[in-house]
C-alpha cells in the first residue's frame, strides 16, 4: 500500500502495516513516483509484499465481526 502522510481515519491499520513494512508513506510526488517505480522495477519486492500483505488479511480477517460482537456484548 502507498498512502500521503494523512492517513488519519486509518491510522491504526496504517501504523500496524508499517511495523511490518507493508506500507510505503510517501510526502510527495517525487517520493510517490520512487516508491512506484521501486515497485514496477523490483519483480522480487513486489512478489514478497505481496505475500506479506496476503498473510497480514489472513492474520486480521474478521476484526470487524469480532469489534462488533464485542460491543454488542457489551450492551
Amino acid at each position: 500500500m502507498i498512502t500521503g502522510p494523512s492517513y488519519f481515519n486509518f491510522k491504526d491499520i496504517v501504523e500496524a502495516m508499517g511495523a511490518e513494512k507493508l506500507v510505503y508513506i510517501v510526502q510527495n510526488e517525487t517520493q510517490l513516483a520512487q516508491s512506484v517505480t521501486e515497485l514496477m522495477i523490483s519483480n522480487s519486492q513486489r512478489i514478497s509484499l505481496g505475500e506479506k500483505s496476503a498473510r497480514y488479511i489472513s492474520r486480521n480477517c474478521g476484526a470487524i465481526v469480532n469489534t462488533q460482537k464485542s460491543v454488542q456484548e457489551a450492551n
